[in-house]
């Protein structure tokens, strides 16, 4: 009775595992995605000094434009920090936090590492990292931001002139803050590094980015006597949890059931193209599974949990 319910479970666990694997193994890879600039397929060495370089001007750009796009928030409302309740600014910052952590791992990559043995490494640079726990605390970092940071700016771009634009006019900073920075993350992720976003934990950082915002969404509206720059109660009409709570929670469902796997998805189907347009010639190396996670003691766990 019910004898092949237990074979779901089973599989789950062996896809979190393979999953967890790859994501190890890929991390441990840090220095290729970084470093290899799709549009510049020169020489290793002036690939390598082109990547860092387009790595520094990503990060000037999108600190510049993040910027930019708080200081005219702190101008328009006098000083007051509203910055902080939109969805929108917090991407800023994220996206931000992403560019620049990449430039400081391009830097360091290049300067204090080995890329993935394509290139001589001096006697004097540390081995490559033999399991995730040896890659440097940035690089972690680098990989919670690097899908959340351009799949939430697709997000946003679409649920603003979608959802909240009312076709009336529209500031500077606004188009920034929902569109040229979604812009300068796309070109990034498809024409400038090769750093994948296909992972089961890439997908789930964007939850827990966007989750996180949602507590802080809910907490900031049911506060008595909080308002925005304009006295209302909640930072997003479409977000009233405490005069629409119904609403609230169609438009919180449907953007985590449907708007964000779609815009996953096409930050997916980008780097996909990417890779088999701008790479076939030039395939990664094959990563090798972490220590904690051998190949032989995937297989034992395979075969305990199939029992």
């Amino acid at each position: 009775m019910g004898g092949g319910c237990p074979a779901v479970p089973a599989l789950l666990r062996t896809f979190v595992a393979r999953q967890t694997v790859q994501w190890h193994a890929e991390m441990r890879e840090w220095q290729s995605a970084v470093l290899q600039c799709p549009v510049a397929m020169l020489n290793q060495k002036q690939e390598r000094c082109t990547a860092l370089r387009v790595r520094m001007a990503v990060a000037v750009v999108t600190s510049l434009l993040a910027l930019f796009v708080f200081v005219d928030s702190l101008v328009e409302h006098d000083g007051i920090p509203y910055y902080f309740i939109w969805l929108t600014n917090w991407t800023g910052m994220l996206s931000a936090a992403y560019a620049i952590l990449a430039a400081y791992a391009a830097y360091a990559g290049f300067y204090h590492g080995e890329l993935n043995g394509l290139l001589p490494a001096p006697s004097s640079f540390p081995p490559p990292p033999s399991s995730s726990s040896d890659v440097p605390r940035y690089v972690h970092a680098l990989w919670f931001t690097k899908a959340s940071a351009p799949v939430a700016q697709c997000l946003i771009t679409l649920m603003f002139w979608v959802l909240l634009y009312d076709g009336g006019g529209v500031r500077v900073s606004g188009v920034t803050a929902h569109g040229i920075i979604a812009a300068v993350l796309i070109i990034d992720h498809t024409l400038l590094n090769r750093i994948t976003v296909s992972n089961l934990y890439d997908f789930c950082n964007l939850y827990v980015f966007g989750v996180t915002y949602v507590i802080f969404n809910v907490v900031y509206t049911l506060i008595p006597d909080l308002t925005d720059h304009d006295g209302n109660t909640y930072a997003y009409e479409i977000l009233d949890w405490s005069g629409s709570p119904a609403r609230a929670g169609v438009v919180f469902v449907a953007t985590m059931a449907v708007i964000m796997p779609l815009c996953w998805a096409v930050v997916l189907g980008l780097t996909t193209l990417r890779d088999r347009t701008l790479f076939p010639l030039h395939p990664p190396p094959p990563p090798s599974p972490p220590p904690l996670l051998q190949h032989d003691q995937l297989t034992e766990a395979e075969a305990n949990s199939a029992v």
